[in-house]
């Protein structure tokens, strides 16, 4: 296979388990085979074994370089030399920092086309509105390697749009992917899901399923359920993801009396 067919996806994901963007880089793989390309993930660190496999099966070939995700002239240094040596048709940015100079790196080491998907959640109150003059011209100096900047929602686009660091012409919306293949027996997979996790099948049950951070609003999730559970006992949320709050999340269950009626999934 000639490495002109190459995607390389550089993502900034440590990957502990078998789930959405593990799902998303093997049906990607699948594809790009399809279409006689082939998919190389650039990340951190190596993949757990299971996750390892789970993409190996499906033709994926994961490369570990954490230097490239320090940013600073190291990071950069790494990038360029990852991209002269693999030398990809395509270079595709996820969970990255948005203004980051990584694009440009691709640029010089002679890539077709560079791509970022913006996956990022804005904080609380975050009021979209344009950048001043010289951010949104320094935004587009960094900017300027990317063929297409994605944003995976309407707000995201909105948000992208005002603030001006990308030339609209430039922004696409592409929502993230969900799965086809559920399973038809939905009412058996439910029952085993709640005999996994121990929850009561008389339970009305509440999902969420983000990063545990606190941009999704778990939080909020959690004080909702508290002042939920007081007036209906039945309710029984379910919180599904990892993330960097999930220890003060759980922290949060204790301490609200929570622990027979939210499950960490």
């Amino acid at each position: 296979m000639s490495l002109s067919r190459l995607l390389l996806h550089v993502i900034d994901v440590q990957p502990r388990r078998i789930g959405g963007v593990e799902r998303q880089l093997r049906e990607l793989s699948i594809g790009l085979a399809r279409a006689g390309r082939t998919l190389t993930v650039c990340m951190p660190g190596k993949p757990q074994l299971e996750v390892g496999r789970y993409l190996q099966e499906a033709g994926v070939d994961v490369i570990a370089e954490p230097r490239i995700f320090r940013g600073g002239f190291e990071g950069l240094w790494s990038a360029y030399r990852l991209f002269r040596t693999l030398r990809p048709e395509i270079v595709h940015f996820s969970f990255v920092p948005g203004l980051s100079f990584l694009p440009w790196a691709a640029k010089l080491a002679g890539v077709r086309k560079i791509l970022f998907t913006d996956q990022s959640s804005r904080p609380e109150g975050f009021q979209p509105r344009p950048a001043t003059v010289l951010k949104r011209l320094a935004g587009r100096a960094i900017l300027a390697p990317l063929d297409h900047l994605v944003s995976i929602s309407d707000y995201v686009l909105h948000c992208n749009l005002a603030t001006g660091y990308c030339r609209a012409e430039k922004q696409v919306r592409i929502y993230n992917s969900t799965p086809a293949d559920v399973s038809p027996d939905a009412y058996s997979a439910g029952r085993a899901f709640r005999s996994r996790f121990n929850i009561p099948f008389d339970r009305i049950v509440v999902t969420q399923v983000s990063w545990l951070i606190p941009e999704k609003g778990v939080f909020d999730l959690l004080r909702a359920a508290r002042l939920a559970a007081d007036r209906n006992s039945n309710l029984h949320f379910v919180v599904v993801g990892d993330g960097s709050g999930r220890e003060k999340l759980e922290s949060l269950r204790n301490a609200s009396g929570l622990n027979d009626h939210v499950t960490f999934a």
